[in-house]
């Protein structure tokens, strides 16, 4: 396993929650339900980019890891609110939320270190 990039995973993953909570701003803002939906992506498009450009290798592994400090962190605030009505339905929505991010984080991360060679 190549040696991990701390420097560039955390730098991603401030870009991400930077983007991610400017975009949500800016949709509640103008009430665009559709800049709402790509926030959160977005963020994590760009975070994962800037990991696997910062880290300069193994970019799909430091934008997967910047998606993964997003969930962990989701996941930790989500245990401090009220439980959901239907949890089969909320973790199916988790599970596929979280493929979602980890492939994006993932192949912009990859984007970000080819980007540098």
């Amino acid at each position: 396993m190549p040696e991990l990039r701390w420097t560039a995973i955390l730098l991603g993953g401030a870009v991400a929650l930077l983007i991610g909570l400017l975009l949500s701003i800016g949709a509640s803002a103008s009430g665009s339900a559709l800049l709402g939906a790509v926030a959160v992506p977005a963020g994590i498009a760009a975070g994962g980019a800037v990991a696997g450009r910062v880290a300069g290798y193994a970019g799909a592994l430091h934008g997967g890891l910047v998606a993964m400090l997003w969930i962990v962190s989701g996941a930790l605030a989500d245990s401090l609110g009220p439980q959901a009505v239907d949890p089969l339905a909320d973790a199916a929505a988790t599970v596929v939320g979280d493929v979602v991010r980890l492939a994006v984080g993932g192949a912009c991360g990859a984007l970000g270190a080819w980007s540098r060679r």
